[in-house]
């Protein structure tokens, strides 16, 4: 995949790394998978034909060794404390981020800022600095694909894909722990585009959460490059049995098979002309969230605009009570592009 295949605001600040081939480890893995594809897709749980929540179990009890790094620029929110943050998985490798303290130190508020695709932590900045400038504490987590150095090639349409997601799940929980041992007793959620997926997934498997404000997003990579059951972008580029068997591997893995689970009040915000996440392939994931579900459609294609970070934001910070005379001065900080 290439930074042409994705839209201009998902490749704003990319970095490029050098990518190696794929693992002797991949092709078994890749093999096996093909015996076992038929036998995993008819081992559903019930009606929704979900997985399970077993895929994404985590020991809440497990230490966390979380360690705290060297300060980062807050932009102009100078007066919040961000800092680098590493933190165990469950296989006890580093999850690294960036964690970000309001002017008044750690509070009740913590809010997981969940990266866009091919993002990195300190590509979230400006969120996690308005989150700590409203007096929330923030933390956003580097993806899998990003410690793995791939950068610029974060999908690889075969296994890893689906490992790496549950991954990026099991330690989006661990993220909640983080901020929980911090203090905060309210968590929220925010997450734009590809996130949205992992946003809505959590929110279905955490009852931690009272909160998730979901942009311009879909139910998962299924729906981005099979859209219509069409093959697009980079995606038809694959070889018909490989995407096949990729398709059977990531679609139990499908947000709207969570999200109808959550306890969490779910914001959705999304483009009427969004090229990328079709108003049909929202409104499914808007229809499996509770009916309690908030939705805002804008006259946007896959963009962010100041009029989406205000609404996202105002409503975020009056779900987890956080000062909404606060939270509105904050917001007017944030740079307008």
């Amino acid at each position: 995949m290439t930074d042409t295949d994705l839209p201009a605001e998902v490749k704003r600040g990319w970095v490029k790394l050098a990518v190696g081939t794929a693992s002797t480890w991949r092709t078994r893995r890749w093999l096996l998978w093909v015996w076992l594809a038929p036998v995993v897709a008819a081992c559903g749980s019930g009606g929704t034909g979900a997985p399970g929540d077993s895929l994404f179990e985590h020991d809440g009890g497990a230490s966390l060794d979380v360690a705290e790094g060297v300060a980062v620029s807050a932009g102009p929110f100078q007066d919040t404390d961000l800092r680098s943050i590493i933190y165990m998985n469950p296989e006890g490798e580093e999850v690294t981020g960036i964690i970000a303290y309001p002017p008044e130190g750690p509070t009740e508020v913590g809010v997981l800022v969940i990266p866009g695709l091919p993002e990195s932590a300190a590509q979230n900045l400006e969120p996690l600095a308005l989150l700590a400038c409203a007096g929330a504490t923030g933390l956003a987590i580097d993806p899998p694909y990003v410690r793995e150095g791939r950068m610029a090639d974060p999908l690889t349409f075969d296994l890893t894909d689906r490992d790496e997601h549950i991954q990026f799940v099991v330690e989006a929980r661990r993220a909640i722990d983080v901020l929980e041992e911090a203090s905060a007793t309210r968590f929220g959620v925010t997450a734009v585009s590809w996130g949205v997926s992992i946003g809505a997934t959590l929110s279905g498997l955490e009852d931690r959460i009272d909160a998730a404000a979901l942009m311009i997003g879909h139910g998962g990579l299924v729906e981005r490059f099979l859209p219509e059951g069409e093959a697009v972008g980079p995606f038809a580029n694959v070889p018909e049995e490989q995407r096949e068997i990729w398709v059977e591997a990531m679609e139990p893995l499908d947000a709207a098979r969570y999200v109808g689970k959550s306890s969490a009040n779910i914001l959705f915000q999304n483009g009427r002309t969004d090229p990328f996440v079709s108003p049909e392939s929202a409104e499914r994931l808007h229809a499996a969230a509770p009916s309690t579900t908030d939705v805002i459609w804008y006259d946007v294609g896959h963009d962010v605009t100041p009029e989406m970070i205000a609404d996202h934001f105002n409503w975020l910070g009056d779900q987890l009570g956080l000062d909404q005379s606060r939270v509105g001065g904050c917001v007017t900080q944030m740079p307008s592009s």
